[in-house]
């Protein structure tokens, strides 16, 4: 995970040297109160010939440059700039930048997708035939239209913004569904994942089917749940008390049998919180990919309405950075004293025990193995040792399995061998196993995304899976008699 990250950081730095290089930081003009002006937000980007991606560059912007607009495409991709100096056209994505002002007081002077490389300035495109705007400003309701990324990647966001929690990687050619949008046009919320995650992306990183004006505006039917002592807030939508699943959980969420809810129900007697879960896992359980989707309310409800109850009663949980979480962390490094944050940890205190005892969570959800593919042999002995000093304190384990393979991979392991162990551990403990693994058995690339080398970061789709099936784990466990 760590050698990904670099390798992406270094080619990241080297492109915006690149950029800087191409030319010096113009100072952009101060425009008249209410004309509508463009604000880059991205860290640098090109202007282009014509509002197409493939178009010849004709000058570079940098971010916190404001320049007026001066032209749109009809369906608000694209808008372009009274940028000074440039050697042809001056259109750039909509989603590179936000906008002030009324942007449909703007002309529209392009057409989105238009041939690349024709020569023509800002303003002198055909002008495309605006769809019919949808009755009043609000949208149409119900109103749902096919979005196609375009893009190469784009994160979908927790909300209409750049500074928003990133929810997952999506890439070209993933298709989803825009359900609502922004005031303005420039962001549509999205289901995502097959349908399991839900979030925002900028319009401009793919194409929609339809005018986007036509969407309803984002709004009311959620309610916000506040917890305490913490002083945090989880979104949930509302929806009637008392609802259950409508269908049978699938193979992969485990059965509670009464052992088992035994321990989760002598949690309380025990000092533990009945209503607090802990996690110790690595760069695929971190907050943006997992908690913050449910703490941020971008998670999907409208088929299991009956979890609302379970994000309810867990809000605590899902603003939590957990100490015994990062990025290459694996079952060795949450044993590890030395390992652990000094702000919240005491000293000779592992990242389990410290997340454990701040939390006093009545729950664990393990999600480690990725990051032990060189050591595979220490598996067993570290999930013991996680395993029972869980039990010992009167906190109920669940064991989760991975996607990957790269102890196999990389190391030679037998086939599988980490998630066997985890399922023959859970078997001997009597603990709860979620099956990740079978979870995202029939997914493309097994729940994967595809990056060079052997691939461990999971997908969109088995992010939105990953949240479902513990949420439906939580809520077996906390119904089980």
């Amino acid at each position: 995970m760590m050698r990904i990250g670099m390798q992406r950081w270094l080619w990241g730095a080297a492109l915006l040297a690149l950029l800087v290089s191409l030319g010096a930081h113009a100072t952009p003009a101060v425009y008249a109160t209410g004309a509508p002006t463009f604000t880059v937000v991205v860290a640098s980007a090109y202007l282009r010939d014509s509002p197409v991606a493939g178009a010849p560059p004709t000058f570079s912007v940098f971010q916190n440059q404001t320049y007026r607009i001066t032209g749109r495409t009809s369906d608000r991709t694209w808008v372009a700039l009274d940028a000074a100096g440039a050697s042809g056209g001056t259109w750039i994505r909509a989603s590179y930048g936000t906008v002030s002002g009324d942007l449909s007081a703007v002309p529209v002077t392009g057409v989105a997708g238009a041939g690349a490389g024709g020569g023509s300035a800002a303003g002198a495109a055909t002008p495309a035939a605006t769809a019919p705007a949808a009755s009043g400003t609000g949208g149409t309701a119900g109103v749902r239209l096919k979005f196609t990324l375009t893009a190469k990647s784009s994160y979908v966001r927790a909300a209409p913004n750049y500074s928003s929690t990133r929810l997952a990687s999506l890439f070209r050619g993933e298709a989803m569904t825009a359900i609502s949008r922004d005031a303005f046009g420039n962001w549509v919320r999205v289901e995502y994942g097959g349908g399991t995650g839900l979030g925002w992306l900028p319009l401009g990183v793919g194409t929609l089917g339809g005018e986007v004006l036509s969407l309803p505006l984002d709004g009311p039917g959620v309610a916000t749940v506040v917890s305490s002592p913490a002083n945090s807030a989880v979104t949930v939508p509302v929806v009637a008390a008392g609802a259950t699943p409508n269908a049978p959980f699938p193979a992969w969420v485990p059965t509670i049998n009464a052992h088992m809810a035994g321990i989760y129900h002598a949690a309380a007697a025990n000092g533990r919180d009945p209503n607090m879960f802990a996690l110790v896992g690595d760069c695929n359980s971190e907050e943006w990919l997992f908690q913050g989707v449910v703490a941020v309310g971008s998670w999907d409800y409208v088929n299991h309405p009956y979890l609302a109850e379970t994000v309810r009663q867990f809000a605590n949980a899902w603003n939590r950075n957990s100490v015994a979480v990062s990025g290459g962390f694996n079952s060795t490094s949450v044993l590890d004293p030395g390992l652990a944050t000094p702000t919240q940890c005491t000293w000779g205190e592992s990242p389990l025990a410290c997340e454990l005892r701040v939390t006093r969570a009545s729950i664990l959800i393990v999600e480690l193995g990725t990051g032990d593919h060189y050591f595979y042999d220490r598996v067993e002995s570290n999930y013991r040792r996680i395993i029972e000093y869980a039990l010992s304190i009167g906190v109920l384990p669940i064991l989760r399995t991975k996607a990957d393979r790269l102890e196999t991979e990389e190391r030679g392991a037998p086939p599988n061998y980490i998630n066997d162990v985890i399922r023959r551990l859970g078997q001997e403990y009597d603990v709860p196993v979620l099956d990740f693994d079978l979870a995202t058995s029939t997914m493309p690339n097994h729940g994967l995304t595809d990056e060079p080398g052997n691939d461990f970061h999971v997908s969109a789709q088995a992010l939105g899976e990953h949240v479902l099936s513990f949420l439906q784990t939580l809520y077996a466990i906390t119904h089980a008699p």
